[in-house]
């Protein structure tokens, strides 16, 4: 019986597959799609790939989590934070083995807003005030992005009299009084991006971080 084992590379942290025969999993969550992760809370997309098109009867099972099958992908969702392994057996042979694929399980990390792809700090002006809505750290990785919606959030700035300002806006997008804020602000001025209102693809409430920005020169 053969497996695929995670070796973990200790400079880059990430967890490496090796190909079995005709499998290949594909983590469809990460930039690195070749990498064997699995996040703990959160939907898991994954992608079998079968090198030869004429041997893919395969029965899918899991030990450690939940596996269900959309479309050409399926989803996981992990049970066992500690270790989760997909069985595949081999319908096609006459004696049916089964291959393993272990994973390696972390904990989903906490979702930050941006502005201008920049996860806080310095921000220059110019792109700044092109900006039209937030993001999350997770948005360029779409299986990631359609999980999560914004449903709101807070700016919150210190005004020229010194007066602490939140306005509020009811989705990922700023308002018109949002942007004119950070129109007046000057450099090296303070601003936050604050209870960012994040529900999943189930309806449950995401917690996120609250983040400061600073507007920099041009």
């Amino acid at each position: 019986m053969r497996a695929i084992f995670i070796f973990l590379l200790l400079s880059t942290n990430v967890a490496i597959a090796q190909q079995i025969n005709n499998i290949k999993v594909k983590c469809l969550n990460l930039i690195y799609e070749d990498t064997t992760i699995l996040y703990t809370g959160i939907d898991n997309y994954i992608k079998i790939v079968y090198s030869n098109p004429n041997d893919t009867d395969y029965t899918i099972s899991i030990i450690g989590g939940i596996i269900k099958k959309q479309k050409n992908h399926y989803v996981i969702n992990v049970k066992d934070p500690n270790r989760v392994t997909l069985l595949l057996k081999n319908n096609n042979s006459e004696l049916p083995k089964t291959e393993k694929i272990f994973f390696f399980i972390k904990p989903f990390q906490p979702l930050i807003p941006m502005l201008c792809n920049t996860i806080g700090g310095h921000i220059k002006r110019n792109e700044l005030l092109k900006e039209e809505k937030i993001t999350l750290n997770y948005s360029k990785v779409e299986y990631l992005k359609k999980q999560f919606s914004i449903f709101g959030f807070k700016l919150v700035y210190t005004d020229n009299n010194g007066n602490t300002k939140e306005l509020k806006s009811n989705s990922e997008a700023l308002t018109n009084e949002q942007k004119e804020a950070i129109e007046s602000l000057l450099p090296g001025q303070k601003f936050y991006i604050e209870n960012v209102e994040i529900h999943d693809s189930y309806g449950n409430k995401i917690p996120s971080e609250n983040v400061a920005f600073i507007v920099d020169v041009e």
